[in-house]
């Protein structure tokens, strides 16, 4: 046996095997690929469903992706609605800042006698509010999805009975005891969400099961599509995705004795445009790629805020602490703590941070020193409030400290 055939993850695969795969594949669809079509344009939605109607009858959803767009998909559609109303607010405080203006320099040259052509401004400007607002409201309802959901009608329609049925908890219950072999050894996928709450955490091992089983029962190869861009899904070198991890590919070749490989959705669509003879659009790709890296920006925030906020429980308020310690308090432990080697690694990874010797320790614990500000930081439209209130401090001092991005000392 040759070196490529006992190290398959390692080779790309030729053009013709490429080619290979596309013709014989199944593809099988993340949920986060699915509801970023609620992210898309008109017409990067309109081109996305016609790759997928081309490609219906080769088309499988595990159970545990369809389960998490089910779930998530709420939350992906109110927050495109608050980004609606989001703008309608600012264009009406806009209108009111330039009325004020206006009025101000209506006030200071009465002599020039400007009542009418500011009138007219006010008018103009009003008018093309009252238009806008009218454009956000109907945008609004048609993205509100509450009672139908278009997007999804027409998913049901492509995908029709091709997903994965429920395991059952006994088998749930082996790929959980998996998961954590997984994690203890960081074996991919789903290590780097050993730190999530309650079940999420086995999720990707749960995909990973069901994706291992689909291609046993199918025996022909797998293309998975994902915008998971975390390292235990992604074989990258310098930076750059050069493709599956290669423990992936071992374990689907040793396991179902088939082909597997992945793609991010902007390189699926650009790659199904070659496949399908579908004019190739440069921009929608770009979209598609944008809103791609956008959702990872988010999902790093989140990574860093879940690590903070597991600091501050783990090493500020330890499960026996009965009364809410003061700010001061909440400095000088986080000062003063010793972080354990895991967590000190896991942050050094993240900010690029040497830790061989003591004086790096030193600057890794003088960095948690900032952790509650960095962790309301992250995400301070709602928990700034929520953090204020458990820790008994004035929110609105609070609040003005985090976006002044200064020190929580001496909050009243």
């Amino acid at each position: 046996m040759n070196m490529r055939n006992l190290f398959p993850g390692y080779y790309q695969p030729s053009q013709q095997e490429y080619k290979d795969m596309w013709e014989k594949c199944i593809f099988v669809f993340d949920a986060n690929v699915l509801l970023n079509i609620y992210k898309y344009s008109p017409q990067m939605r309109e081109k996305f469903f016609n790759i997928l109607t081309k490609l219906q009858n080769r088309i499988w959803i595990p159970y545990q992706a369809a389960f998490e767009y089910q779930k998530n998909r709420h939350s992906v559609i109110s927050t495109k609605l608050k980004l609606y109303s989001e703008i309608e607010k600012d264009l009406s405080n806009n209108l009111e800042n330039l009325n004020k203006l206006l009025n101000n320099k209506r006030k200071e040259n009465k002599k020039h006698n400007l009542d009418h052509n500011i009138d007219n401004i006010k008018s103009i400007y009003q008018e093309a509010l009252d238009k806008s607002k009218d454009i956000l409201s109907k945008a609004q309802l048609e993205n509100n999805s509450v009672n139908f959901d278009e997007i999804r009608e027409q998913l049901d329609g492509i995908i029709g009975d091709n997903i994965g049925v429920y395991p059952g908890e006994e088998e749930l219950n082996k790929i959980y005891k998996d998961s954590e072999r997984r994690f203890k050894q960081e074996i991919p996928p789903g290590y780097k969400d050993k730190d999530k709450e309650g079940l999420e955490k086995y999720g990707d091992v749960i995909i990973w099961h069901q994706l291992i089983d689909y291609a046993k029962q199918q025996k022909c190869p797998l293309i998975f599509i994902t915008d998971d861009a975390k390292e235990d899904w992604w074989w990258e070198v310098e930076g750059e995705k050069k493709g599956p991890r290669p423990e992936l590919i071992q374990e689907m070749q040793s396991s179902a004795n088939v082909n597997f490989y992945m793609y991010l959705s902007d390189r699926f669509i650009e790659y199904a445009e070659n496949f399908l003879n579908f004019p190739h659009e440069t921009e929608l790709i770009e979209e598609a790629r944008d809103i791609r890296i956008e959702n990872e920006k988010e999902q790093l925030n989140e990574d860093k805020y879940n690590f903070y906020k597991d600091q501050l429980f783990k090493h500020v308020l330890p499960s026996d602490s009965v009364a809410i310690p003061s700010v001061s308090d909440i400095m000088e432990r986080f000062n003063t703590k010793i972080i354990d080697i895991p967590n000190a690694v896991d942050l050094a990874k993240r900010y690029n941070v040497d830790i061989l010797g003591l004086e790096q320790r030193i600057r890794i614990q003088k960095e948690m020193g900032e952790a509650l500000i960095k962790l309301l930081q992250l995400d301070p439209s709602n928990r700034i409030t929520n953090t204020a209130n458990l820790f008994g401090y004035n929110s609105i001092k609070f609040t003005d400290k985090i976006i002044r991005n200064t020190s929580l000392d001496d909050i009243d």
